[in-house]
């Protein structure tokens, strides 16, 4: 299978990953709006960076697989259908 189709196990482990770690930083900022000024500072912004980390790791992480920079398509180029056609008519 190859690394840059998106079912690849890797791929789905790292958007998982990247996934939680948005969700965290979500959840920890809900948490810092409802609570106000009560909020305990550690708590909240230990949830955060944690899920920034996760983020920007898997997204890193996902750049060094995938390399999408190497795969991408140029809209200038017609891609060959394997069709051949007359320019006659």
């Amino acid at each position: 299978m190859d690394m840059t189709d998106p079912k690849h196990p890797l791929n789905v482990a790292l958007a998982v990953v990247g996934g939680i770690g948005l969700t965290l930083m979500t959840i920890a900022l809900g948490i810092g709006v409802v609570q106000g000024a009560d909020t305990s500072t550690a708590l909240v912004s230990g949830m955060f960076w944690t899920g920034l980390v996760m983020l920007v790791g898997t997204t890193a992480g996902w750049i060094g697989v995938a390399r999408p920079y190497q795969n991408f398509d140029d809209i200038n180029v017609p891609q060959y259908t394997g069709h051949d056609h007359d320019d006659d008519h």
